[in-house]
């Protein structure tokens, strides 16, 4: 007798990636937060991204997330070192954002390249949270860090120019 043959099945991780998207949205405020979250994509690196917006709804700022679950009370997270990497490629900032579904919490650190200093040889970085300063919250504190972050890579690339011309008026010394 021969097998059935039978659909192929979802990612034993799609469950999990979905259960920690709506948890992680469920914690924003969406006054001033826009996420676009992809959900079940195989793009490398990110999931989507987070649009910064003021009272009036004008766009101040964006960031690209990677969004992970972790389990019931964790506040650290294993990050893949290509992730350290990829935030030196792109024009973005990055946030590991991880989503506590159990708790219904969420957490958030700013991804750079210097975070994995030294451990390149490393397949993962241990990520740890700093409570209350990273916790999406209805505090609005990451709010305004997020807010920061994103307004200082923009002054950066605004700025490029004058910043370069300065770094070659005193590597002249």
């Amino acid at each position: 007798m021969s097998e059935e043959i039978t659909p192929k099945p979802y990612s034993p991780t799609d469950t999990a990636e979905i259960e920690a998207i709506k948890t992680f949205k469920d914690c924003l405020n969406l006054k001033y937060v826009k996420p676009d979250i992809k959900e079940r994509d195989k793009t490398p690196n990110v999931d989507g991204y987070l649009e910064i917006v003021n009272e009036k709804q004008v766009p101040v700022g964006k960031l690209e997330v990677q969004i992970r679950k972790i389990p019931k009370g964790s506040t650290s997270h294993p990050c893949n070192i290509e992730l350290f990497a990829y935030s030196e490629k792109t024009s973005l900032p990055v946030l590991l954002i991880c989503a506590d579904v159990d708790n219904k919490r969420a957490y958030w650190k700013h991804i750079h390249r210097n975070m994995a200093a030294g451990k390149e040889a490393q397949k993962t970085v241990t990520v740890v949270f700093s409570m209350p300063e990273e916790e999406i919250d209805a505090s609005l504190l990451y709010l305004s860090k997020w807010t920061l972050i994103a307004t200082d890579y923009a002054d950066r690339i605004k700025n490029f120019e004058i910043i370069q011309s300065q770094l070659e008026e005193v590597s002249k010394y």
